[in-house]
């Protein structure tokens, strides 16, 4: 397991800052759309209501429920993510050849992730309400990830990556981001009840 969290963070790094996550459960009742990014930034959206993560423990923005729900068979990680000096966990649904990570971001806004900041695809998104940014890099099939960040409150961002790890059935770029946006949706229910 350590060597797929090592392949996932080295894709990262690779990467920049690209790439799409998700959860293979079945969705929450919320809402997810996307909108293709302008080259102009457009006003920010509104959010629901202000998500403070300052403090907030990344392995605990999940229920066993929710982990279970979103396929993962092994227990959560605790790390770091030195990119964003934030604590980070990684899921792991081993059965499937996927995992994913979550990271809370206190210190970085959602600005960060915007059009031409990143490598990769930005597409515009709402999750549960929340805006945020969808990103997408072309890379092997069976290796893809996508990343979904959402924008929580003023400079701080919920970061959900979803990625394969070497399956040989890839799942493509739309499966991946639907379950980065389940994954960050999940967290986001977590969120609202603190």
């Amino acid at each position: 397991m350590p060597d797929r969290r090592f392949l996932a963070t080295a894709l990262v790094l690779a990467f920049g800052l690209a790439g799409c996550g998700g959860g293979n459960a079945a969705p929450t009742a919320t809402t997810t759309s996307v909108q293709a990014a302008t080259s102009t930034t457009p006003a920010k959206p509104a959010r629901p209501r202000s998500l403070d993560l300052t403090g907030v423990v990344a392995c605990e923005l999940l229920s066993e429920q929710q982990r279970s729900a979103l396929g993962v068979d092994q227990p959560p990680k605790a790390g770091r993510s030195t990119t964003f000096d934030a604590d980070d966990c990684f899921f792991l649904n081993r059965a499937e050849n996927t995992n994913f990570f979550l990271v809370p971001i206190s210190k970085q806004g959602i600005e960060r992730f915007a059009p031409g900041r990143v490598n990769g695809e930005v597409r515009q998104v709402s999750i549960s309400g929340y805006p945020g940014y969808e990103v997408w890099t072309e890379v092997a099939p069976g290796s893809q990830f996508c990343t979904v960040q959402v924008d929580v409150a003023d400079g701080q961002v919920l970061r959900a990556h979803y990625a394969e790890g070497g399956r040989k059935q890839p799942l493509g770029r739309e499966e991946l981001c639907k379950r980065a946006s389940r994954v960050a949706e999940a967290a986001l229910v977590t969120l609202s009840k603190k």
